[in-house]
């Protein structure tokens, strides 16, 4: 019952790779107490950001037209 864009839209938005740490609170608190440095968080972040580019060329190439959205 619940309408697919904007649930799309949350889900892309709340998962989405982050380069830098003002991008969530969770990551200022981490990098505030030094459990990582800036470089640490530019490396996974990079991976996970082309990582989730992938994941959603492919959903919106396979999925998205059997939903009728494309």
């Amino acid at each position: 019952g619940l309408p697919i864009v904007p649930v799309g839209l949350v889900w892309t938005f709340g998962s989405a790779g982050k380069l830098f740490a003002y991008q969530g609170s969770v990551l200022m608190v981490g990098y505030a107490y030094g459990c990582f440095d800036a470089r640490d968080l530019l490396k996974v972040g990079a991976l996970l950001t082309l990582v989730e580019a992938a994941i959603l060329a492919a959903i919106v190439a396979l999925y998205w037209p059997l939903l009728g959205m494309a």
